[in-house]
């Protein structure tokens, strides 16, 4: 082994003042870091006074003073709240546990109000069944403006369940939690049918709301796959883009319902009833009344063969 001179001696002690150094600023910032529980109801308050902005015709004055309220009712400042948002923005997976539970409070709460949201549990979730909701991914994505964290995406190749003219109907409720600033979201849905030719439906997300996207296969080629996905951009405004923090898009209660539509009916002989000959012949007083109600054998009844 080895032996360390009196000339390292120097060095040693150097890299021990760096790791103390290191580590105390960790400790610091974990310091500054809200913890999860309290973050969650920070966040939740923030919630619910987002709904009352989104709603009243507030000035931006009146705004700061109630995100200060809810700060002073936590025991945080606003520094303690941004840090922890640069921290959780770091760690998305936290975050999206985070508002996991708070859409669950949200929903909980909604319903003790009366409030009905888009609900699912009535679709079957069986993919044999003529109507049914195959998303198996999670139903609730918090994306930042920053890549890699502003974008998900998702993908349902073609198996046996799959039908010649099926529709899939794409469900999501697109939310922001920001500060400041523009919201810029984007949603895509495609169908690539068999002949590779593709059906896209594209929404810009700029608020909170429910939305529903279809694509179909109306010509009956037949489906090969069915992706899409969903991304947060930064403002096209310079002056948007360092504002806040705190700038988030939140997509949750995602839904992919696919639907058999019946084969179209197609017969060789169509019988019909000429409605316009037999009201002639009522008013005919010539013809026998038997004619007239077209009781005798054909009486107002036409063949149209297709040709």
């Amino acid at each position: 082994m080895k032996r360390l001179g009196l000339h390292s001696l120097p060095v040693c002690i150097a890299l021990m003042i760096i790791t103390a150094f290191f580590g105390s600023c960790k400790d610091e910032s974990k310091k500054m870091v809200i913890p999860e529980g309290k973050m969650e109801d920070v966040l939740y308050d923030y919630h619910l006074l987002d709904g009352i902005v989104r709603t009243s015709n507030l000035d931006s004055a009146t705004i700061r003073s109630y995100v200060a309220a809810v700060f002073d009712k936590h025991g945080i400042t606003q520094a303690e709240f941004d840090s922890s948002m640069v921290y959780y923005m770091r760690h998305t997976e936290i975050l999206e546990g985070i508002y996991k539970r708070l859409y669950s409070r949200i929903e909980n709460e909604g319903r003790l109000c009366g409030v009905n949201g888009t609900d699912f549990t009535g679709v079957s979730t069986d993919a044999n069944a003529d109507t049914a909701n195959i998303w198996n991914r999670d139903k609730l994505y918090v994306l930042t403006e920053h890549a890699p964290y502003n974008f998900v995406s998702f993908s349902f190749k073609s198996d046996s369940t799959f039908r010649k003219g099926d529709k899939f109907r794409l469900n999501f409720n697109s939310d922001f939690i920001q500060q400041d600033g523009s919201r810029n979201g984007y949603a895509i849905f495609t169908m690539i049918l068999q002949n590779d030719s593709a059906i896209t439906r594209t929404l810009s997300l700029t608020s909170q709301m429910d939305r529903t996207m279809d694509v179909e296969d109306i010509n009956r080629v037949g489906v090969k796959e069915v992706k899409g996905y969903f991304l947060s951009r930064q403002s096209n405004n310079i002056n948007d883009r360092n504002t806040s923090t705190m700038k988030f898009m939140i997509i949750s209660k995602l839904a992919l319902i696919k639907m058999h539509t019946p084969e179209p009916i197609k017969n060789d002989t169509i019988e019909t009833i000429n409605n316009d000959s037999t009201e002639n012949e009522k008013n005919d007083p010539s013809l026998p009344e038997s004619a007239a109600f077209g009781k005798h054998p054909g009486a107002g009844l036409h063949k149209f063969h297709s040709r």
